[in-house]
């Protein structure tokens, strides 16, 4: 799949209609979309709609890119060596 999505394209990537995923950008659930200069075209990057679904469902990713620890992952390991 592309990286720059159509509004449409958007919407039915999120399952969404198009009314429905504007409501999302509305809401501020959704990044607004990226415009160049040069065209008068409106596009969305999928990753940063990938980094807005991660956060709605409470998956986050540090800085560096790497999974958080999940704290019942760390509770189970330190059991392992105690």
């Amino acid at each position: 799949m592309k990286r720059l999505l159509s509004k449409s394209e958007s919407a039915g990537y999120c399952g969404l209609s198009v009314s429905g995923f504007q409501n999302w950008i509305d809401q501020g659930i959704m990044p607004h979309a990226l415009k160049t200069e040069t065209a008068n075209t409106l596009r969305w990057d999928k990753t940063a709609i990938d980094r807005a679904i991660d956060q709605m469902s409470g998956f986050k990713k540090d800085a560096a890119g790497a999974d958080n620890e999940n704290p019942l992952d760390a509770w189970l390991e330190g059991k392992k060596c105690a």
